[in-house]
């Protein structure tokens, strides 16, 4: 569609739609109102021809020609404007078909121009938008809107998905991993007694260090004495296996109470670790060491 490149109008305003009409004034508006004069690329005139759907004619802005060019093909092609006319449409399209104020404006008599438009702009004054609109607008707000709303929709279904998972026996279940070692852990109300593989956590690790792992879990849901822990767990080393516990552990007290979901998150008890030796490569010592280079 061919666009004026001095005022960035279109030349087809005699057909279509009364709001494409409506577009005819866009060179007038901004010499009236310069105040709102708002010269726009062409992504945000796609978006704001989106926004403001039929009403893109009656808005206050001086297009680029090219941004004027699409934002009317990109109309058209959407159909915008294309719904049943109603009876003042059909009289805004019956005035709008030949202004005498725009043979005003081709003459360069702006005065006249105006007070022939005047009644039709005071029509439109409604629909246009305000200086402090225009300077607040976003040409991102609508998708960070949708965004947000989708984050708060999963957030939603997530916490409507954790709810208290335990048996009739009055069993929380939870699995652990860390390396090669797997964790299984049962826990229920007690006393604060804790096995692993049929003895004492205390026996079965000797380090200090391995017996924090095990309750720490414990300690930050400030649950300790207040359960009975019970655990089976195989492969991997010591300190694969006490890690393996602390993370079993912290998901049965999730299963337990899911209200401490948010404190054993934050430090960390409810992800999985998933480093793990990296494999031996071919040529090589180990996964990365080579071997001693001698020249001769």
């Amino acid at each position: 569609m061919p666009v004026d490149g001095t005022t960035g109008r279109s030349a087809q305003f005699d057909e279509g739609p009364s709001w494409l009409a409506s577009l005819r004034f866009f060179s007038f508006l901004s010499f009236k109102y310069r105040c709102y004069t708002h010269t726009m690329g062409l992504a945000p005139a796609l978006r704001l021809a989106r926004r403001l759907g039929a009403r893109l004619g009656d808005v206050r802005f001086a297009f680029s020609p090219n941004a004027a060019g699409a934002v009317i093909d990109h109309a058209c092609a959407r159909g915008f404007g294309t719904s049943a006319p109603s009876e003042d449409a059909d009289k805004s399209r019956v005035d709008t078909k030949t202004p005498d104020w725009q043979e005003a404006m081709d003459a360069g008599q702006w005065d006249v121009a105006w007070e022939r438009l005047h009644g039709q702009a005071q029509a439109l004054e409604s629909s246009v938008p305000t200086l402090e609109d225009v300077l607040d607008w976003d040409p991102d707000d609508e998708e960070k809107q949708i965004r947000r709303r989708k984050e708060l929709e999963y957030q939603d279904q997530q916490a409507k998905s954790r709810v208290r998972a335990v048996s009739e026996q009055g069993i929380a279940h939870g699995v652990g991993r860390r390396k090669t070692a797997v964790s299984r852990v049962w826990l229920r109300e007690g006393s604060g007694h804790i096995m692993v593989n049929k003895k004492p956590f205390d026996m079965y690790f000797p380090d200090i260090l391995r017996r924090n792992d095990v309750l720490t879990p414990l300690v930050v849901a400030d649950s300790l004495g207040k359960f009975d822990v019970a655990a089976i767990v195989e492969g991997g080393g010591v300190m694969a296996q006490a890690q393996a516990c602390r993370h079993g552990i912290a998901k049965a007290l999730q299963h337990w109470e899911p209200e401490l979901r948010g404190v054993l998150k934050e430090n960390g008890l409810l992800s999985r670790d998933a480093r793990i030796v990296e494999r031996k490569k071919p040529g090589r010592r180990k996964a990365r060491a080579s071997w001693p280079w001698v020249k001769r």
